[in-house]
């Protein structure tokens, strides 16, 4: 279920909708989508994700750099 609901996000984005555009879509006020997404900003998580991207991309470069000198 969790992945259908990953998959049908990721389409929804990937067909041009804002992300804002979304979250209003499927957040009720006061309903369980809110209740999660208030624990998830409480928790800076889009600060965290996108360090991870961060961190990904960089070390995917360096990877990248060195297997270019082997």
């Amino acid at each position: 279920m969790v992945a259908q609901m990953l998959y049908g996000s990721a389409c929804m984005l990937l067909n041009e909708e804002e992300s804002r555009q979304l979250e209003d879509e499927v957040t009720s006020p006061g309903g369980a989508t809110a209740a999660g997404l208030s624990v998830l900003d409480k928790a800076d998580f889009g600060t965290v994700l996108k360090q991870a991207i961060d961190a990904t991309n960089q070390r995917a470069d360096e990877l990248m750099l060195n297997y270019g000198q082997n």
